[in-house]
């Protein structure tokens, strides 16, 4: 029903909003009602907050209503402006509407909400032009072409990535070419991996500009978003997708694969919470050839579902997945290791990109590699791209406001490349991140860090307001705060994020009590869950004095020590 409503839209010439669905109620009329939405298309298991706040939004019209796979169905109210999907779909199926408008390359074509920097999401704004290219050719070719020197070197050293890759081209199942160019590679990679003279040519070959250039300007945009690709590849590639479709990284990795190459979707049932089991089975009994997920908070569960497997005596096959892309938080390198033990035939990846302008860069690593040898938030921007859609990302000096040098130690990345118009209702903010520099459009990520003696962008953290990366979702500080201070028992509280082995960051709150007020952790998790997104609430309470300067400003390093300090205590 999702895509079904998501490409019905796109095609009249609507414009989709996504809604994060661990929004509470207010959450979810910000989001309506600052998208000016009009119709609503939805699961039943959401009508209660829905019901909370419809009255407040005179814009919105209608409230399609559907039930989602592994959850018991609910009855919409009567009211008029509910509507079940079925019925709405049988009572405009039948020839294709005639639009009394034309639908444009430059018409917004979507609205795509993020965090804010004021806690409040924020609307990134797309048309056709920016959202479907970069859909059709611009993300893949970016990652690919990004991640090209490494993999090269991976194809030719590494007989096991080798035969991953040519079972990923024969189960593309083309009479003749298929196992044709499999054998080739194969065949290929045992002679390259024993011969470092001959291996070293053939790399430099295949990475040099010229070869790039031929593959990803002249081949790649005429035989990938096509309709050869779509008959190639359309139902022998299938991508896993255990990932939310509002949260960019699902959406992003959906339907580019989906648009590149017309590849089958699988969506575990049901989609939350996440079931590692469901997971694994999904991809066994799909023969899945790539997923895409959200790094510790997912490979973490997902290891341990392997590891419990194979100490039962049913340990999964695995052989068919080739591809394993994570964005969104960190991946760390030992837990890489161990996933690549388990699939040593494939390639995994980190994928760097942002909500605004999706993903940019890829750090592919494959098997026989160490953790101390796999790099963790790097990205190559010294690769010069040549795919249709793709910009040449930027890292600038911070200091100097000009293209950062080698040994920078106060960088920023700026990405180049389809992306958004800018921000909804927000030209100010618009101004200020989406930037142009000789000549060329940038968006400022806001993601810095220090770039190495060979020109890779080292990520040390995000720049401006705090911003704590949970699981893959973004939570700035100043929203939990002010929730908190709300409180009647608070007279104050500052939000921070420490290391988290699963979350990858874990919220944690100080609280400060007015008085002789006393208060607990269940408390104030229960008065949290009803003011904010379940991903929002803090994973640990310090009841402590906050500690800040004396113009007020919130002293974060020292607030972290508190809190590190007394969760040691417990």
């Amino acid at each position: 029903e999702w895509m079904e409503a998501y490409w019905g839209a796109s095609k009249a010439g609507f414009v989709p909003v996504n809604i994060n669905p661990r929004f509470v109620a207010e959450e979810i009329r910000y989001v309506l009602e600052d998208s000016d939405s009009v119709v609503l298309f939805m699961e039943d298991r959401w009508i209660d907050p829905i019901e909370e706040i419809r009255r407040d939004l005179p814009l919105l019209k209608d409230i399609i209503v559907y039930n989602a796979p592994g959850y018991s169905p609910r009855k919409h109210p009567s009211d008029p402006i509910y509507e079940d999907y079925e019925d709405f779909m049988q009572k405009n199926s039948g020839s294709k509407p005639k639009l009394g408008w034309e639908v444009r390359n430059d018409d917004l074509c979507f609205l795509m909400y993020t965090g804010g920097t004021t806690g409040w999401p924020k609307g990134v704004v797309y048309d056709n032009w920016n959202r479907a290219g970069s859909m059709r050719w611009g993300m893949f070719a970016q990652m690919m072409e990004s991640g090209m020197p490494l993999l090269a070197g991976y194809l030719l050293k590494n007989p096991d990535f080798a035969a991953g890759m040519a079972n990923l081209v024969e189960n593309a199942k083309i009479p003749l070419l298929s196992p044709l160019i499999a054998r080739t590679m194969n065949a290929i990679a045992g002679i390259t991996s024993k011969n470092e003279g001959l291996r070293n040519i053939l790399s430099a070959v295949l990475t040099s500009d010229q070869s790039r250039r031929l593959v990803f300007q002249y081949l790649f945009p005429y035989i990938f978003g096509q309709p050869i690709s779509y008959a190639l590849f359309g139902g022998h590639w299938k991508h896993v997708a255990p990932l939310p479709l509002m949260h960019g990284a699902g959406y992003e990795s959906c339907f580019c694969w989906l648009c590149l190459a017309g590849i089958t979707q699988i969506f575990p049932v049901p989609g939350q919470p996440f079931d590692a089991k469901e997971y694994w089975e999904s991809v066994e009994k799909n023969r899945a050839t790539m997923s895409t997920v959200v790094g510790d908070a997912f490979v973490i569960p997902m290891l341990e579902e392997l590891d419990r497997a194979t100490e039962e005596g049913r340990p999964y096959d695995l052989r068919s997945l080739t591809i394993w892309v994570s964005s969104g938080v960190r991946w760390s390198a030992h837990l890489k290791e161990k996933t690549l033990k388990y699939m040593p035939n494939a390639f995994i990846a980190d994928a760097y990109g942002t909500t605004e302008s999706g993903l940019a860069n890829m750090s592919p690593v494959t098997s026989g590699m160490k953790a101390e040898e796999i790099p963790e938030h790097t990205t190559d921007v010294t690769v010069k791209l040549h795919g249709p859609h793709t910009g040449n990302h930027l890292v600038l000096d911070l200091d100097t406001g000009e293209p950062a040098k080698p040994g920078c130690k106060h960088a920023q990345f700026a990405f180049a490349g389809p992306m958004g118009l800018g921000y909804w209702k927000a030209p100010s903010k618009t101004k200020k991140d989406f930037v142009t520099i000789h000549g060329e459009r940038y968006f400022l990520v806001g993601d810095e860090g220090y770039v190495d003696d060979k020109g890779g962008f080292h990520l040390q953290g995000r720049g401006g307001s705090y911003v704590i990366n949970t699981g893959g979702e973004k939570v700035y500080s100043e929203e939990v705060e002010e929730k908190l201070r709300a409180y009647p028992k608070v007279r104050d509280a500052v939000v921070v994020g420490i290391p988290d082995e699963r979350w990858g960051e874990a919220v944690t709150a100080i609280v400060e009590l007015e008085g002789r007020e006393k208060a607990t952790e269940d408390e104030m998790r229960e008065y949290c869950k009803g003011e904010m997104a379940g991903f929002k609430v803090p994973k640990h309470f310090i009841f402590h004095d906050v500690v800040r300067a004396g113009a007020g400003k919130v002293m974060r390093p020292e607030n972290i020590e508190i809190v590190l300090k007394e969760l040691k205590k417990k």
